[in-house]
This record gives C-alpha cells, sequence and structure tokens, in this order.
C-alpha cells in the first residue's frame, strides 16, 4: 500500500503542471501512478479521455504499465495509453499524414525493413545522404524512425486544430525518464502539452552522454519556464532499496569519494586477479545467490559492452572442461525483435533460394544476410560493396554441392518449422567470413525467442514474411522477463533486479569518453539493485573510476 510522503501528495494533488526532479527508486513511478489514478476517477467515461504515460524507452514504458496493472481497475485501465515519443507520433501521422503530404496509407519501417528497403534500392546509406534518402522515402509513404517524430512535429505546428484534439483526447500528459528526452522529442512534448497538464519526472544524475548534459539539464529550465513553475524535489529516502550501503556506494561512484563498505554488507567487492576467473566468479556468486536470494529472486548481470556480454553468456551457459566450476548459469541476454526476425528473413531466404536457384532469389538471400549481420555485429555499416561480396561468396559456397550450407538449403524445403533448423543454419553461415562476428553473437544467446512462420506456401517465403511482420522497436527495444538477464551498463537503465553483478573492466571504456560521462553510467548502474549489489572488478585494472572510490582500506573478498 503506497502512502504519498506530504511532496509527493503535492504532486499527486496539483491541478497544474508539474516538474519533479529526484532520483532513482524515490518514488516518482509510484506517484505517478497515483495522480494517474486520481485522474481516471474523475474522467467521464463517454469523453474517452485518456492519460498519456510518455517516455523515450521500451522499459520505462513496461514499468509504468505494469505498475497500472495491479493498481488500475478494469475501468480505469481503459483510461490509460503507455507510449514511447516513436510510437504516439507513428499513432497521429497514420491518421492525419495526409496534411503534410503523406499518402493514405503508410508503412512504418522498422530497423531490419528500413535496410532491406536501402539495398533493393541499391542505395549506400552514408551520413551525406541519409536525411535525403529518409525524406525520399517518407514522400512514398515509407517512414523510418528517425523522420517520426520531426514529420509529426511539423504537422501539429502547421494544424492549430490537431492540436486541439490532442489536448482533448490527452488532458494529462505523463513523462517519465525526462532526462533523456531529445531535442525533437521535446518540441513535440511542447506541442502537445502546450494547453494540458504536464507532469514530468526525472533526474539530471541519470543523464549519461556528456555531449548532451548541458543541453539537457537545460531543459529542465525550459520545462520549469515553458510551464511556469517551480521544481518539486522528493527525499532522498529510496523505496525501491532500503540498503544504505548500496546508496552510499552509488553516491561515492559520483562524487568520487573514498568508500568502504561496512562489515556485514548488501553491498560487496569482489577483486579478481585474473580475467580467467570470471566465469568460476560469476557462477559461484549466481549460485550463492539462488541459495540464499529466496523465492526466485531476479539477477542482472551488468557489464559494460555486447562483446562481453557475449563472451560471458556463453561461458556461464557452457563451462569449458577445464573449468574447476561447473555450474551452468542460463543468463537471457536482450536484443530487439527485429534482429531477431532478421535471422528468420535469413533462413526464409535460403529457403526461396533452394526452391527457385535463381539469381534473383540470391541477391535477396545476400541482402537478408547482410542485414541479418549488421544487426547482430553494431560496428558494421550497411553498404552495398559488402552485399556484392556477400553474393559472391555465397554463390560459391552454395554451387558446392558438398558444403553444409547447400545440405541445409536442400533440408529447408521439408521442414514445416524453419525455428527448428536455426541453430544449424547459424553454425553453417558462421563459416562465411562475412558472418563470423554475427553468428557468434547469435550463438550466445542461446535459445531465441524466433517468430514462427507458416511455410505452407511454398514460393516467395520471405517477401510474404516482410508483408506481415510486426513492426518492431516502435515501442522500444524488447525487454526481458527471465530470472537472470546479462544487459550492458547503457540497456540497465529503468531496470531493476533483486541482486545486482556489475563488472568493470576499464579495457572496454574509450580513453575519450569524459570522466563525469563514467560516473553516471556507474552511478545508474548500481542504483539498478534492489537488494544486494556486487562489484566485480580486477585487482591492479580498477580504472578511472574506481580508483577513487576503492580506498586502501576496502575489504578484499
Amino acid at each position: 500500500m503506497f502512502t504519498p510522503t506530504p511532496e509527493q501528495r503535492t504532486v499527486i494533488d496539483t491541478a497544474n503542471s508539474a516538474m519533479v526532479i529526484a532520483g532513482p527508486g524515490t518514488g516518482k513511478t509510484r506517484t505517478a501512478i497515483e495522480k494517474a489514478k486520481l485522474y481516471c476517477s474523475r474522467l467521464d467515461a463517454q469523453k474517452r479521455q485518456k492519460v498519456l504515460f510518455l517516455s523515450f524507452s521500451n522499459s520505462a514504458v513496461r514499468r509504468l504499465s505494469e505498475a497500472a496493472a495491479v493498481n488500475f481497475s478494469a475501468r480505469d485501465r481503459r483510461h490509460l495509453r503507455f507510449a514511447t515519443y516513436h510510437s504516439y507520433a507513428a499513432e497521429l501521422l497514420r491518421h492525419y499524414g495526409r496534411f503534410v503530404g503523406l499518402p493514405p496509407k503508410i508503412q512504418i519501417m522498422d530497423t531490419i525493413e528500413q535496410a532491406l528497403t536501402l539495398l533493393e534500392m541499391s542505395i549506400d546509406f552514408t551520413a551525406d545522404t541519409r536525411d535525403e534518402v529518409l525524406r525520399s522515402l517518407a514522400r512514398q509513404g515509407r517512414l523510418g524512425f528517425d523522420v517520426l517524430i520531426p514529420l509529426t512535429i511539423r504537422l501539429l505546428e502547421s494544424a492549430p486544430t490537431l492540436r486541439r484534439i490532442a489536448t482533448r483526447c490527452y488532458p494529462l500528459v505523463i513523462v517519465d525518464e525526462f532526462q533523456d528526452t531529445s531535442e525533437h522529442q521535446w518540441r513535440l512534448l511542447q506541442l502537445i502539452g502546450a494547453d494540458t497538464q504536464v507532469l514530468a519526472f526525472g533526474d539530471p544524475n541519470q543523464i549519461i552522454y556528456s555531449s548532451l548534459h548541458g543541453a539537457t539539464v537545460k531543459r529542465f529550465e525550459q520545462f520549469q519556464s515553458w510551464k511556469m513553475i517551480e521544481p518539486h524535489g522528493f527525499s532522498r529516502h529510496n523505496y525501491r532499496c532500503e540498503q544504505t550501503d548500496i546508496l552510499g556506494f552509488a553516491e561515492a561512484l559520483l562524487s568520487a569519494s573514498p568508500f568502504t563498505p561496512p562489515e556485514k554488507s548488501s553491498m560487496q567487492i569482489f577483486r579478481l586477479q585474473y580475467r580467467p576467473q570470471l566465469r568460476s566468479a560469476l557462477a559461484l556468486i549466481w549460485k550463492a545467490i539462488q541459495e540464499q536470494g529466496g523465492t526466485a529472486p531476479t539477477v542482472g548481470i551488468i557489464v559494460p559492452s555486447n562483446a562481453i556480454a557475449d563472451e560471458i553468456a556463453v561461458a556461464l551457459r557452457n563451462p569449458p572442461a577445464e573449468a574447476q566450476v561447473k555450474i551452468k548459469v542460463f543468463a537471457k541476454q536482450i536484443a530487439d525483435g527485429a534482429a531477431y526476425d532478421a535471422v528468420i528473413l535469413a533462413v526464409l531466404a535460403l529457403r526461396d533460394y533452394s526452391h527457385t536457384r535463381s539469381q534473383a532469389s540470391l541477391r535477396k538471400f545476400a541482402m537478408a544476410l547482410h542485414a541479418m549481420d549488421i544487426h547482430w555485429n553494431r560496428r558494421k555499416k550497411m553498404t552495398l560493396k559488402s552485399v556484392n561480396q556477400l553474393e559472391k561468396s555465397l554463390a560459391k559456397i552454395l554451387s558446392d554441392g558438398s558444403s553444409s550450407l547447400s545440405a541445409l538449403a536442400a533440408r529447408l524445403l521439408s521442414i514445416a518449422d524453419v525455428r527448428e533448423i536455426v541453430p544449424a543454419f547459424v553454425a553453417a553461415i558462421g563459416g562465411v567470413q562475412e558472418c563470423e562476428v554475427a553468428c557468434r553473437r547469435i550463438a550466445s544467446h542461446g535459445k531465441l525467442p524466433l517468430p514462427h512462420v507458416d511455410t505452407g506456401q511454398q514460393l516467395e517465403l520471405f517477401d510474404l514474411m516482410r508483408q506481415s511482420r510486426t513492426v518492431r522497436g516502435l515501442e522500444g527495444y524488447e525487454i526481458g522477463a527471465a530470472k537472470t538477464e546479462i544487459i550492458t551498463y547503457h540497456r540497465a537503465k529503468g531496470r531493476e533486479f533483486d541482486f545486482v553483478l556489475m563488472l568493470v573492466d576499464p579495457r572496454s571504456e574509450s580513453s575519450k569518453t569524459p570522466i563525469d560521462e563514467l560516473r553516471r553510467l556507474y552511478y545508474v548502474c548500481a542504483t539498478r539493485a534492489r537488494r544486494w549489489l556486487g562489484l566485480i572488478c580486477y585487482q591492479n585494472d580498477i580504472g578511472r573510476v574506481l580508483g577513487p572510490v576503492l580506498s586502501p582500506a576496502t575489504n578484499q573478498r
């Protein structure tokens, strides 16, 4: 039962807009939900008005919607709309896009569809051509995510009537994670919230990127000037985490202050001598958590990069023969839904080629593989040169009837559920030089949550899936529901776990990254813990952030 503090009650009861600046776990989500409950109780069901919860990320939107499912009656849930800025923009453009020159029917292109479309058009998507290409596609009704918000801004700026409709539909707008609002998102919020009540919740200490920090801090001031209000602050009491030592460590990370955990602490520091010790250390700590953590605790293993996440996931799931600790840990990794679809699309393209053996289907297979590759190997850029080279490599491999890829192509014609053959497909494609890194990363995810495809239709399954698949990522990245997850520092924002294992590896950090940015990033990770925080670092390589924090007196474990 949530009993608001006087500070929170002021925000809940106000009839004006409000800006709340408060740290992690201080009750921002609870206050937002309570405000919406009070507002919904006063809405006229016949007017079809709703409270709009708006955020930049799906994790924030999902957290709010899950809280609403518990706290709202079925009647009041009808008065709620949870959206990212992009999904809200897409909704307006589907209804009113004709007023900015869009055709009656529009297609929202997620990252995989945009990549395939550009490859079909034989366009190299470079920084110089990016904006013009996207505008050209938009005129045809094919909208990439990058143009959704700018087009919606143009629409609302030119149509005061639509702005009034938006106000009537959503008389209360609640913005979560306001500190991550971009310049375009801020302009969109100003347009839809000009004549309505807006509550914004944010924390300047969670503005990660230094390049955006100054502008984003200024945006807090702009909001206050826009709505002519003074900001609200909440007390430092943390509802997410009651452990003062974890909170003290997080604050020390921000201020670069020395920190020594007390003898009996909910925050432990594990110093390893060598990197090969990491797998055993993680497995042993995870086992101890399962034994002492109560009923099905959630565990977040937070690491610096996707490459490290892949490496750890494989090692935990498959202990090497020489490992002293044989415990198997199955941890889920997060990837966007478009990346999962890209795998199935590549399999279907191979199936189509096996059926037709045409040059056109081989080209589609090369494009599908390249699109899959750039989704899983994020260092790569999409280029026509890469597709051309990949097409030549595939033609040579598939002409060899004894190759594993040729054998797989033949088998695909008799497979009812192509998901069954994905592991063999990834193994076979992993032998293609251009796709090695992507296939290693796909394999590190274990069993993928892939979409089912009806293979009853014999021809052009690749094209059929492209036409029928759901747009991925419009509400942000998919978030996990596993009890143990491996996520990167940046993906940790908006998440929380009972137990957090945070790995610090300075080798994965660029020396060009400003120290203040790193401190805020570490702070975000440390504050994801509800009950316990474990910090894993290397004895002789603790880095720029931990150096000032871990005093010589810190216990070594």
